[in-house]
């Protein structure tokens, strides 16, 4: 059955007009919001900041309702500044030094930057990666499988580890860099050429590290 329609009711496809109060509280309810998203905006850059240079801040987070939008600009904000490191890394280093230390220990200087104290284990790892041998693509030291850095490990430590503790031993590597202010990314790895240093060669093919 069609009922009628009511004499006030609008036209079809034409906007209704609200009445007056309910028009202007609308107003009033879009001019917080344009001030509100400005707010939010300026917080977003300055968050940016933050997490940049305190990245630790995002596992503190939970994921409740109230802080998943916090926790989406604190994740994209590691984001761009995972990418920076890994922008910065492909420019490599010039020289890493390596100083052995009496209870063998190795202090690590990467462009003459302060130095990273390295346990044994780790130090002998970059001491493999930073050495001008292996497949040689680009201006950096060459590639070394994990069957090269097995074999040098077990020529220079007199153990032989498997791909698992190699793998940590990059683990250890990279987190002890970041720890000190370091590049993570610097220590490299490529699928079917294997890790190395992102080391560059001088003329005649050298690297400038120095082993004392």
């Amino acid at each position: 059955m069609l009922h009628p329609t009511p004499p006030n009711a609008p036209a079809f496809g034409k906007p209704i007009t609200l009445p007056p109060p309910a028009n202007l509280r609308a107003a009033e309810l879009f001019r917080r919001l344009k001030a509100l998203l400005a707010r939010i905006e300026a917080c977003a850059v300055e968050l940016d900041a933050i997490v940049c240079e305190f990245p630790e801040l995002i596992p503190l987070l939970g994921a409740s309702a109230e802080t998943s939008h916090l926790r989406a600009v604190l994740l994209r904000a590691d984001a761009k500044r995972l990418q920076f490191q890994k922008d910065q890394a492909r420019c490599g280093a010039s020289s890493v030094k390596l100083i052995q230390q009496d209870d063998n220990h190795a202090l690590v200087e990467i462009d003459e930057r302060p130095g990273v104290l390295l346990p044994p284990f780790v130090a002998a790892l970059l001491a493999v990666l930073i050495a001008d041998r292996g497949t040689k693509a680009d201006q950096f030291v060459g590639w070394k499988s994990l069957d090269t850095i097995r074999l040098e490990l077990k020529e220079s430590t007199g153990s032989t580890p498997s791909n698992a503790a190699i793998k940590e031993l990059i683990l250890r590597l990279r987190n002890l860099l970041e720890a000190h202010g370091e590049n993570r990314f610097l220590v490299q790895s490529k699928r079917n050429f294997g890790y190395r240093f992102a080391l560059r060669r001088t003329q005649g093919g050298m690297t400038t590290n120095d082993h004392r």
